[in-house]
């Protein structure tokens, strides 16, 4: 039973994964042009990830396994989350 369950949710969560996705891409050719701010945040749930979200509305732009939370880390993180966004962003002591 327990195999069910973790097979049933493996699948569930690639099929939320494959909508995002989908509806992001979808949502992102009409986007009108926003200025973000950005919260940043790491986590350490399977080794570490770097987390932004856009604080108003909660919305996950990165969570991406990273082995550094460096400067660079997170311009490439940023750069990969915000991908097709019509976004300009702003990060503390930094302006894009």
């Amino acid at each position: 039973m327990a195999r069910s369950r973790q097979a049933f949710h493996a699948q569930l969560e690639q099929h939320i994964v494959t909508c995002a996705r989908e509806q992001r891409t979808q949502l992102a050719a009409t986007m009108p042009h926003r200025r973000l701010s950005i919260a940043e945040d790491e986590t350490w749930k399977d080794g570490m990830r770097l987390v932004a979200i856009e604080p108003v509305s909660g919305l996950i732009l990165v969570e991406q396994v990273a082995e550094t939370r460096s400067a660079a880390a997170w311009t490439h993180a940023l750069a990969h989350g915000l991908e097709g966004l019509n976004v300009r962003h702003r990060r503390a002591g930094h302006q894009r």
